[in-house]
């Protein structure tokens, strides 16, 4: 549900949940900032900027309106199917 790497000077990986967002957008202690909407990507895929924790993500993408479940298996497979690689084309 979000990390930082330290390895990277405090790259944010991971926020790829939009119920995620959502709770980070609402509670203001959570150090979490809304910076813009990059591009939409059919109907329930988007790329956001945003800041977390002092952090910038230049862009990050999230499935809107999935159910939490339907994120993990998808992100599951994507995992075990292209081990070792860089990217998985969802």
């Amino acid at each position: 549900m979000g990390s930082r790497k330290p390895e990277k000077r405090g790259e944010v990986s991971g926020l790829h949940n939009w119920v995620r967002f959502y709770e980070l957008e609402r509670n203001s202690t959570k150090q979490f900032e809304y910076k813009g909407f990059i591009v939409k990507r059919g109907e329930v895929m988007a790329s956001l900027k945003f800041t977390w924790k002092g952090a910038l993500k230049k862009s990050g993408s999230l499935l809107v309106g999935t159910s939490p479940e339907y994120d993990m298996a998808l992100y599951t497979m994507c995992f075990l199917s292209r081990r070792g690689k860089e990217l998985c084309e969802v």
